[in-house]
Parts: C-alpha cells; structure tokens; sequence
C-alpha cells in the first residue's frame, strides 16, 4: 500500500513538471511582447507630443481670445463681445485642463468634460438663440439633460469620491 502511494506521487510529480515545462513561453511569445512593448512605448510617446502640441496650440488661442476681449471687445464696450470672449476663454481654459490632467495621470476626467460641453452648448444658444427651429431646441434641451445627468452621476458616485 504505501508503494502505491508513493508511485502516484511520483507520477503527478513527472506530470507536472512536463506541464509547467510546456507552458513556458517560447521564442515567439517573447519576440510578439516586446515588440508590443515597443510599440505601446512608441504611440504613448507620439501621443504625448500630439497633446502637448495641442496644449501650445489652446494657449495661444487662449492669448488670441484675451487681446480679442481687451482690445476689440472691452475698449468698444461691446457686451455680447465680452461675453461671448469669457466664455470661449473659460472653455478654452477648461480644455486645457483636461490635456493638462491627461499628460500627467492619463485619465480623462468625465466631470470636466460634461461641463465644458454644457457650457459650450448653452454659450451657442445664447448667442444663436434665433436661428434654431423648435426641432433644434428639444434636441438641445434632451443634450443638455444628459450632460447634467452624466455631471450629476459623476459628481455624485465617481470613483475619486473619498
């Protein structure tokens, strides 16, 4: 009896030794992770220089926007100009923060995201309130719910909540 016993350990113990002997990866499986690996490490990098680019590209609309409020807007006491100018400033600031946020924790915060789009759609409305058909308006206001919904759940039960 106790030969027996110790026969089948022996056995399972070839078994699984050829088991985890086949299982190792091969050549190819390496070669096929590093390449990945590279690959990965290659578009995160151009990635990277895209959004930064971007960045450069919002801050110099951002400093458009300014002269345009100061200079156009501001000293010709045009008051729908000055909105319309901290409006777009703000939103633009807001998209900055986003890519900012993005280059540094590669994560998209849905939150800002859902502002910004509220605030883009209502500063459209605002100012083009008469050239939308009725039609136009319902589909505006089921956007604007939306939004609010996705802000409102995000705020609410987002996973960075403490």
């Amino acid at each position: 009896m106790v030969y027996s016993k110790k026969k089948r350990h022996v056995k399972r113990n070839l078994v699984s030794k050829k088991a985890s002997s086949d299982s190792k990866p091969g050549v190819l499986h390496s070669i096929r992770r590093m390449w990945e690996k590279q690959l990965d490490s290659f578009f995160g990098s151009v990635l990277t220089v895209l959004i930064a680019a971007v960045l450069v590209i919002v801050l110099v609309v951002i400093v458009k926007e300014l002269y345009q409020l100061f200079i156009l807007h501001l000293f010709a006491g045009s008051t729908v100009g000055v909105i319309d100018s901290v409006l777009t400033i703000f939103l633009e600031m807001k998209l900055f923060q986003v890519l900012l946020h993005y280059l540094r924790d590669h994560r998209i915060e849905v939150e800002v995201i859902a502002e910004v789009g509220i605030i883009a759609i209502v500063k459209e409305v605002m100012f083009n309130l008469t050239t939308f058909s009725a039609m136009h308006l319902f589909g505006i206001s089921a956007l604007l719910i939306a939004l609010g919904a996705l802000f409102f759940i995000e705020k609410r039960y987002g996973c960075d909540q403490h």
